[in-house]
């Protein structure tokens, strides 16, 4: 089952203004996909994920364009449609794992919930296959755990628990946001192989949100990279991590530290335009070193490359 966002866009209307958090992304995901979203810190690469199960949670937010999922636009389905989506064909694992538990409930009746809710298992047969969940993210014996609490384990135990969450329902999609922020490096080498394994021999597809392009580029098929509520950059990992085309990734790839040649860490100068004051033109323009007059006379459009990769910018680094 694949996923196709079309023109997504999410405002937030507050007091005195609005905030353009999304502005006309556009995305697929195939069946059997490791997909990656980056971009810096409050790119909106988050709300992205949380409209696409329509999770914003604000009635001053407005959504516009479409997510299509087994030809259903999820934008226009009413809400007691909408849970049957969350959990059965769409999983979420969060970036905070403490936060997704519940601290006075057992994992054994966390993990098997979904199951119980989406297809009415009985609780008995719901807690063994939450013990055989909990055995394939990784606890052996997973009976042992089932009667302990979120605050008896190590964050990544608890976000391996989140993950046997998302899966016990087999569902079509995982996204997964941010999943290691908060782990040390041997923790996320090991979350991020489990998010691999889980894709290897079947047709779940994986949305994988990260602002560490590192991450992105061991998992992903497929790289999304977002710029001011805008996907900037939208191909296949190997062409856009060899032949960036737009500036801004260009300038984030700079940034990954080279083991092999010693220098200062390099930095983006400049900052991202605030989301309450959007220019009129190619949001990245004060940052960009070859920008001229020409990318500050309108909105810039995702335009086709010649390998099939789209790209936002008039002055693109390559066109194939």
């Amino acid at each position: 089952m694949s996923l196709e966002i079309k023109n997504l866009s999410v405002t937030f209307n507050k007091r005195y203004e609005k905030v353009y958090a999304v502005t006309d992304v556009s995305l697929n995901i195939n069946s059997g996909e490791i997909v990656g979203l980056v971009g810096e810190s409050g790119c909106g690469k988050s709300v992205t994920t949380k409209a696409i199960l329509r999770l914003i949670g604000s009635p001053q937010a407005d959504l516009s364009g479409s997510v299509l999922l087994d030809e259903k636009n999820l934008i226009h389905l009413k809400e007691k449609e909408m849970r049957k989506v969350r959990g059965k064909k769409i999983s979420l694992i969060s970036q905070n794992p403490l936060s997704s538990l519940n601290p006075v409930i057992t994992i054994g009746e966390q993990v098997a919930e979904p199951l119980m809710q989406h297809k009415k298992i009985k609780r008995k047969h719901a807690l063994r296959l939450a013990r055989e969940a909990l055995d394939r993210v990784g606890f052996p014996k997973g009976y042992n755990y089932l009667k302990r609490y979120p605050n008896e384990f190590s964050g990544g135990m608890r976000q391996r628990i989140v993950i046997a969450m998302a899966l016990i329902n087999e569902p079509d999609i995982i996204i997964a946001d941010e999943p290691t922020t908060a782990l040390d490096v041997t923790i996320q080498a090991q979350i991020l192989n489990l998010l691999q394994d889980i894709v290897t021999g079947t047709s779940t597809s994986v949305l994988i949100i990260s602002h560490d392009l590192t991450v992105i580029s061991e998992m992903c098929d497929k790289i999304g990279v977002m710029y001011a509520g805008q996907i900037v950059e939208w191909g296949e990992k190997n062409k856009i991590l060899s032949n960036p085309s737009h500036p801004y990734t260009e300038a984030l790839i700079s940034t990954i530290p080279n083991k092999t040649i010693k220098h200062e860490f390099m930095t983006i100068s400049g900052q991202p335009p605030k989301l309450s004051n959007i220019p009129d033109e190619c949001h990245f323009v004060d940052r960009c070193k070859y920008a001229d007059i020409s990318c500050r006379k309108g909105p810039i459009s995702l335009e086709e490359r010649q390998d099939g990769g789209r790209v936002r910018c008039l002055k693109p680094l390559h066109t194939s």
